[in-house]
């Protein structure tokens, strides 16, 4: 059996239901640099509190 195993961290944003945003929606290109920036400041959070492990997922992706 040829097996492969897939661990990742998901993040997802919604940069226009974000209170601390301006009410000038944003760019497309500002929308996934925001995102970037979210998801890098979680990790960061994350290993700092030393959390990362929680967060991550992992699975067996059968390639029959």
């Amino acid at each position: 059996m040829n097996r492969t195993i897939r661990a990742s961290i998901v993040f997802y944003s919604n940069p226009d239901q974000d209170p601390f945003l301006s009410d000038e929606p944003l760019s497309d290109e500002e929308a996934l640099e925001y995102a970037k920036e979210c998801f890098y400041d979680d990790i960061v959070s994350f290993m700092r509190e030393n959390e990362l492990m929680d967060i991550i997922d992992v699975e067996i992706v059968n390639n029959d």
